[in-house]
Order: structure tokens, then sequence, then C-alpha cells
């Protein structure tokens, strides 16, 4: 695990370098003082938002799902464990995702959730979960047996803009949600790329709320 951790940190870094010589190239030594400083004024704006920003929106979509426009040769695959994804496609996971990451999914996996994996022209694009609502303690709203609620939605850099993260969801929705199920999702209130997403993909907002934690929510 501090291997993994220790090489997924060393391949964000020369990641991080390799951005910053492609701006100086660009925008000359004034860009990468700017970028910089974005960078490392990111951390105090993400403890601003858990502070001040404290809430989720609540999402909601009424069944039965119906399929919508999806990226170009996209292929969903369904997976009850990550040993079941085929090893270069586990391979890339792991070097795509933090072990932290990954060690949330198993841990997901192991308690009932599905995973959803996109791939787009034979590449990993990004990931959804879903899991059924008998499955949880409690929730934002009252779930019953047959709903479903999708969660730990991510698209890799590659990819965005080009409406995987809705199409992963019609997906899920498609092939997990009875007629007259619902589907749920939620998000904190200053994500605005997921909130685009997730109303692209149909849903509509119900309610703002105090996030939850797990254990509260699968009594865990």
């Amino acid at each position: 695990m501090a291997v993994e951790a220790s090489q997924f940190a060393t391949r964000r870094a020369v990641g991080f370098l390799a951005r910053l010589r492609s701006v100086r190239a660009r925008n000359g030594w004034l860009g990468v003082a700017r970028r910089v400083m974005v960078k490392a004024a990111g951390p105090l704006l993400a403890g601003w938002r858990r502070i001040v920003q404290h809430r989720n929106h609540v999402f909601m979509q009424e069944g039965p799902a119906q399929t919508g426009s999806a990226p170009p040769n996209l292929t969903v695959v369904r997976c009850d464990r990550l040993e079941d994804l085929a090893p270069e496609l586990l391979a890339t996971m792991r070097s795509r995702f933090s072990p932290s990451s990954l060690e949330v999914d198993r841990w997901e996996l192991g308690h009932g959730a599905v995973l959803w994996v996109g791939l787009i022209d034979g590449r990993l694009a990004g990931v959804s979960m879903s899991r059924r609502g008998d499955q949880f303690k409690c929730w934002f709203v009252p779930l019953r047996r047959h709903d479903v609620v999708i969660f730990r939605n991510r698209t890799l850099p590659d990819f965005r803009g080009r409406g995987l993260c809705p199409a992963l969801m019609q997906h899920v929705m498609f092939h997990e949600l009875a007629g007259d199920g619902r589907a749920y999702v939620d998000c904190r209130v200053y994500n605005k790329p997921s909130i685009r997403s997730i109303e692209k993909a149909g849903f509509r907002r119900i309610a703002t709320m105090k996030p939850l934690r797990r254990k509260d929510a699968l009594g865990e």
C-alpha cells in the first residue's frame, strides 16, 4: 500500500511538472507562476468549502430509465469485485486512481455496491458505483427496496466534456431500475461540473441537506 501510494504520488508530480513545461511554452514564466499559485490555493479553497458550503444537493429521477446520447465507442463493464476486471484494466485503474480511492472502491464492493467502468475506444475513461435502496440503513430521503443510488462518479481528465458521466448514470439506470423505481444521486453544492452532469442525465434536484457519513448511511 505504501509503495503504491509513493508510486502514485510520483506519477502525479511528474505529470504536474510536464504540465508546467507546457504552460511555460505557451505563456512564459508568468503563466507558470499563475498555475503554481492556483495549485497552492487549492487546499485553502477546499477547506473554505468544507466549512462554509457543507451541504449536498440531492437529485432524483423516476423510472423507467431512458437511454440518451453517449460518447462514440463507449463500452461499460459491470463488476462486483475489482478482481473481476481484466488484469490490464485493473492495472490501468491502479495507475490512474490513488490507492486510497481504490481502497474505498474495494470496501464499497465488499458491502453490496456495483462498479461500472466506462471505456472509450478501449481506454479507461471513468467509473460510477451504484447500490440498491434496501442496502441502506438511512439516506437523505426514504428509499424503497428497488430504488438505486448512484455515487462515486469519476471521469478521467482526458475524457471530460464528452458526456461520459451522464451516459454512465443513464446506463446504470437502464440496467438496474425496475419500471417504477427511482434513481438518486447527490453531490456537494459547489461541484458545478457534477451538477451539470447530473441534470444532463435527467435528474431534478429535490433537496439540499447536510452530508451523510458512510457509517450512518450503511450502519457499518
